[in-house]
């Protein structure tokens, strides 16, 4: 995050334990925080997308990710150059009911318009590239995310994210080595071990305590 963001941050969670501390309904949080931006706080938000109105050109990218709960997220970033240099902001995160593509590109064109406060046909004008992962749902041809979010714009260019073809390829490579697999499969059986139980989880921080 941007130093910006965490001074808003820091000032939302002590706000938020002010009324937790205090017992004091959370209904009036949103108006404490509105008095906030009225004494002079500065809104990240708000810049972001003065930035982008100011911009003739706009690269999306993003990603899912399950959150604690398990139920699926989609983040979404906004890339453009800024006086020659290039800028990434954080636009928001969606909640995406099913993952497939239908939903993850509803979750993904509600996140773009509310970060950057705009409607869907005014931010499209400006889309020349969208970056994802390799999966089928999202780069798939015939209906995949990217396939559905450019449907009418055709010159709008689809990129496989870097870091994910990366890993893809190392994950290739390191497959054919039995070490690899061993290793893998000792890995993947303790995180899921301690992951999915809470007592297991508990008693694998007890152990590390113990042993400094």
């Amino acid at each position: 995050m941007t130093k910006a963001q965490q001074d808003k941050l820091e000032k939302l969670f002590r706000t938020a334990q002010a009324f937790a501390k205090k017992g004091m309904p959370y209904t009036d949080f949103t108006s404490l925080c509105d008095l906030d931006e009225q004494k002079g706080m500065e809104i990240e938000k708000e810049r972001v997308q003065e930035e982008f109105a100011a911009r003739k050109f706009l690269s999306l990218m993003s990603d899912g990710f399950a959150d604690s709960a398990l139920n699926e997220e989609e983040i979404i970033y906004g890339r453009q150059a800024v006086k020659g240099q290039i800028s990434v902001k954080f636009l928001g995160i969606e909640a995406v009911t099913k993952a497939n593509a239908e939903n993850i590109t509803s979750a993904i064109t509600a996140g773009v318009c509310k970060g950057l406060g705009v409607e869907e046909g005014t931010w499209k004008k400006k889309l020349v590239a969208v970056s994802t992962d390799g999966a089928a749902v999202m780069l798939g041809g015939k209906s995949g995310v990217v396939t559905r979010l450019t449907a009418d714009l055709p010159h709008v260019l689809p990129v496989h994210c870097m870091p994910h073809r990366l890993e893809l390829s190392f994950k290739d490579a390191a497959s054919k080595n039995p070490c690899h697999k061993k290793l893998d499969v000792l890995l993947t059986g303790l995180y899921t071990f301690s992951h999915y139980s809470p007592l297991n989880w508990a008693n694998l921080k007890a152990s590390f305590e113990s042993l400094g």
